[in-house]
């Protein structure tokens, strides 16, 4: 996408969310863990959780600096993302 048009498309983007900020909530459930708090979810936190209404870390042990909650299961790297199939 040429740079022109990717500034355009963000302009209307941005107005778009700005005018339906109060009619949709958006909830982000993070699911981190210990290993990647400073090096992946707190580059989260500061950039695109922003834009959430309410944003969630969950992760296997407790970070107040990220906020984020300890969660009843261990989370691993190769778990984050497993299926129940």
């Amino acid at each position: 996408m040429p740079k022109a048009a990717y500034l355009l498309y963000s302009v209307i983007d941005a107005s778009i969310a700005l005018a339906t900020k109060d009619l949709a909530k958006i909830l982000c459930y993070i699911n981190t863990y210990p290993a990647t708090h400073l090096s992946r979810a707190l580059h989260v936190k500061l950039t695109w959780a922003r834009k959430c209404n309410k944003h969630l870390f969950m992760s296997s042990e407790t970070d107040k600096e990220l906020g984020a909650v300890k969660t009843v299961q261990a989370a691993e790297e190769g778990t984050l993302f497993q299926t129940e199939d």
